[in-house]
């Protein structure tokens, strides 16, 4: 109801205005303590008019935040690495990224490069170099280790392309991969 009614009102050559007007009002007038004096609707507005106003807005509760490791191996080959596009319905569909293993918990990169050897079929394995960072987005904690390894050789893996290392900006990565190239790989 409150969708099609929005729609109605929105004036369809100035919508941005419309909204910044909007979020304005809620930001000034009608707040979570509203100030209906200064409302130039409280005459018409069903909550003043019923002494509910300080009821809204209803808060919903706060969303759990679920908290992941995500474990990248930075697969490289001389001047290429490996990088596979995001699928199904999980953070950063369809951005790019290096190997993932996503563990329960934190782990030692000795511990991840082992599971990469296994899970990949490689044995000839020499990290480089071991990085941790975090992420907070809206409903999960992301801690990132980024274990940049080299092989002598590039696999023929599924999925997985090998990218110039001067072309990883043609690439579609999430910022916190980007900014992970940008300062490590570049």
């Amino acid at each position: 109801y409150f969708n099609e009614l929005a729609t109605k009102l929105l004036p369809p050559h100035d919508a941005s205005a419309f909204n910044q007007a909007i979020m304005d009002f809620g930001a000034t007038v009608c707040r979570p303590v509203p100030e209906c004096n200064r409302c130039f609707f409280s005459r018409n507005c069903v909550a003043y008019l019923r002494g509910t106003q300080h009821q809204f807005p209803v808060k919903k509760k706060k969303p759990v935040t679920a908290t992941r490791w995500l474990n990248y191996i930075v697969v490289r080959n001389r001047n290429y690495v490996a990088v596979r596009q995001r699928t199904g319905s999980d953070i950063w569909n369809q951005l790019h990224e290096f190997v993932l293993i996503e563990t329960p918990g934190l782990r030692e990169a000795s511990h991840v490069i082992d599971m990469f050897r296994q899970q990949f079929g490689v044995q000839q394995v020499t990290l480089e170099k071991s990085i941790q960072k975090t992420q907070k987005l809206t409903h999960q904690k992301l801690y990132l280790q980024f274990n940049v390894v080299t092989l002598t050789t590039r696999p023929a893996w599924p999925d997985f392309a090998w990218v110039d290392t001067r072309k990883l900006d043609e690439q579609a990565f999430p910022v916190t991969l980007k900014r992970f190239i940008a300062d490590h790989l570049a």
